[in-house]
């Protein structure tokens, strides 16, 4: 008469589950996902299981998970047993943040990174002309030249990645007033003057007051104001533009006054 193996010398046959995922390693923001267990009917345990057969990353946590599987023969009552490692990764959430993200050209521009970034996280950066950056420290940056400049990071744990994305503008102005004139008293005298930004919007123009008695206050703010010297004096004029973005930049010119019966000379 044939007896069962186990029933026969207490002997259960090799045998060995199987737990198959997807993959072996998640990232802390993806969704549950089903563990195929083989035989089906046995009990699956470990951190992150959920409703039997599901490996849910965010109940389990960042770190390496052991799951078990234990499968009881329904004929042969003899135990099975397997294991494996699933690691879960921590998902970066950082921002870029400037001191000034708009500045103008001469000065240092310092970007930060704050927020959630694993110490195992590997940062890859893509400034462009701005020159190479690195890790997760602040950077300082100087500019060379004026415009937009985009500025990437990606941030790598793992299987986890964020990328992001800022613009730094850069800014510069330009202005230029006549050359240095002689001239006889009461004889009045425009302050051709022409500027711009690098970046355009609106400029404010304003020349310095120490010749208030030649012209109308209300003309300091404009951009090529007249003036009419009433005496004798040598006076060096500033004119000052100011940007949109708080650049600014200056120039002067210096005016020989002489009295009207002088005989000026080149």
């Amino acid at each position: 008469l044939f007896k069962h193996p186990k029933m026969a010398i207490g002997f259960c046959p090799p045998f060995t589950p199987t737990i198959t995922l997807l993959q072996n390693e998640f990232c802390t923001t993806e969704a549950p996902t089903i563990v195929e267990l083989s035989p089906v009917g046995g009990l699956l345990t470990g951190n992150g299981i959920a409703n039997g057969n599901q490996f849910d990353t965010a109940m389990a946590g960042p770190g390496n998970h052991t799951l078990n599987y234990q499968y009881t023969d329904p004929v042969t009552q003899c135990n099975y047993s397997t294991s494996t490692t699933v690691t879960v990764w921590e998902q970066p959430n950082a921002t870029l943040n400037w001191q000034d993200e708009t500045i103008c050209l001469g000065d240092e521009a310092l970007l930060t990174l704050a927020g959630n970034m694993p110490a195992t996280s590997i940062f890859t950066w893509n400034a462009g002309a701005l020159g190479n950056l690195s890790g997760n420290e602040p950077q300082t940056i100087t500019p060379e030249a004026t415009g937009e400049f985009p500025i990437s990071v990606e941030i790598t744990n793992g299987t986890c990645k964020q990328s992001i994305n800022t613009l730094l503008t850069v800014s510069a102005v330009t202005v230029q007033t006549i050359e240095d004139q002689k001239l006889l008293a009461k004889t009045p005298l425009e302050l051709t003057t022409t500027g711009a930004s690098a970046l355009n919007g609106t400029l404010t123009w304003l020349w310095d007051d120490d010749f208030s008695e030649w012209i109308d206050a209300t003309q300091l703010q404009n951009q090529s104001p007249t003036i009419t010297p009433t005496d004798t004096n040598t006076v060096t004029l500033t004119v000052t533009l100011t940007d949109a973005f708080g650049c600014s930049a200056t120039d002067e010119v210096t005016i020989q006054v002489f009295k009207n019966n002088a005989v000026i000379i080149p």
